[in-house]
């Protein structure tokens, strides 16, 4: 939650994910706030990339070089 707040995290939403002892909206409103504040990684406002579409490039970059 700290990370979230600070602006160094994004909120992750996949298949596994676990929010205890807080609830995804928690974590939304921490992750919105740090957005609307320009704090960490969205000082420039966005990502360029986020986590999971790193995570879809690098599985495809993979998948390819078999």
């Amino acid at each position: 939650m700290e990370m979230l707040k600070a602006g160094w995290a994004t909120v992750y939403e996949q298949g596994g994910a676990e929010y205890y002892p807080y609830t995804k909206e928690a974590f939304m409103k921490a992750e919105a706030t740090a957005k609307a504040a320009r704090k960490g990684i969205w000082v420039k406002g966005k990502l360029n990339e986020t986590p999971a579409e790193y995570k879809r490039r690098h599985a495809a970059a993979e998948a390819s070089n078999k």
